[in-house]
């Protein structure tokens, strides 16, 4: 039961929000490269 609960409710929203954090950075990336450039 725990485990079920962990697993449902802890690693999905925190991976979600990885990954937007991520593209977020890989994006504001570009563009300074671009403005730069």
């Amino acid at each position: 039961e725990p485990v079920r609960e962990y697993a449902e409710g802890e690693p999905s929203p925190p991976k979600l929000e990885g990954k937007l954090q991520t593209m977020g950075n890989a994006l504001k990336v570009n563009w300074i490269k671009q403005d730069d450039g």
